[in-house]
């Protein structure tokens, strides 16, 4: 990762997968670990968790159970998903 920042690549933390890691940093009590998250998202780019990523997540969803192949359980937030739909609202808006 301090080659990628380094060579000045655009390295971003989504929301989903810093709560993905936090939940269990909490979890476990690993306070140096929370504080080395912190840190980390201040160094690189935060990318938050966006209507219109939700949206497209919530579609992304649908259209993997109706084509027969769930990501996740029926009741669970599948952050797969969203971060999955969090990758493609910001290649768009990149591409815009």
């Amino acid at each position: 990762m301090q080659t990628l920042v380094s060579s000045g690549s655009r390295v971003i933390i989504p929301e989903i997968a810093d709560y993905e890691v936090r939940r269990e940093l909490l979890r476990a009590n690993q306070v140096k670990g929370i504080a080395r998250l912190y840190e980390l998202s201040q160094l690189l780019e935060y990318l938050p968790i966006t209507t219109i990523a939700m949206r497209q997540a919530a579609l992304f969803w649908a259209q993997a159970r109706q084509q027969g192949q769930p990501t996740a359980g029926d009741k669970t937030i599948d952050g797969d998903i969203i971060l999955v739909a969090q990758a493609v609202t910001i290649i768009g808006a990149d591409a815009a």
